[in-house]
């Protein structure tokens, strides 16, 4: 029984530093990638970088026009966590259009899970495919609102496309875990 009761006394002592370990002001991840034009930006910038290494961030430095630099893997973005709160979305807001979608109609929603994002409406080439149903909205979900979040409801594209020049079509979404399509 003694065994026991020193055990949990243990487990209790190192609980605040595990909990201290995953915290929002502590993330797990400390990789930071530096692009620069100039490697001596490196001595000139030091008092910066030191202060980010000595508060535990690992720092990356590249330069900026390397050609062995990819920050896409794939044909996705190469990011360290993309899991959060709130980051599943049912959608059904899609553009109605045959040339885009074909001519089969999508009548359930779509389960939508990454970014959302704005496009310029004055944009003509810009359309989206995607939107977020009307009662979504994008904030910080750690933080409390002091005002309205500035991107809300249909405003908020999920899936775009954006024609460019010589009628070339860029499909956008930003990284994507997974669209499924609910029947």
């Amino acid at each position: 029984m003694a065994r026991l009761g020193a055990l949990f006394l243990a487990v209790i002592a190192v609980l605040p530093l595990i909990c201290s370990c995953f915290s929002a002001d502590s993330p797990t991840d400390r990789r930071v990638l530096v692009l620069v034009d100039d490697l001596a930006l490196r001595s000139s910038h030091s008092l910066f970088f030191n202060s980010l290494q000595s508060r535990g961030f690992d720092l990356d430095f590249k330069l900026a026009d390397d050609p062995k630099l990819s920050l896409q893997r794939y044909g996705h973005y190469a990011v360290s966590e993309t899991e959060g709160d709130h980051t599943l979305i049912a959608s059904d807001a899609l553009i109605h259009s045959d040339v885009i979608l074909g001519d089969k109609k999508i009548e359930a929603p779509i389960l939508f899970r990454g970014t959302g994002h704005s496009v310029n409406p004055a944009n003509s080439l810009v359309l989206k495919v995607l939107s977020a149903s009307p009662s979504a909205y994008s904030a910080n979900p750690k933080t409390k609102l002091s005002s309205p979040p500035s991107l809300t409801g249909s405003a908020i594209s999920l899936v775009s496309i954006m024609q460019v020049t010589h009628c070339f079509v860029y499909f956008w979404t930003p990284k994507v875990q997974n669209v499924y399509m609910i029947f």
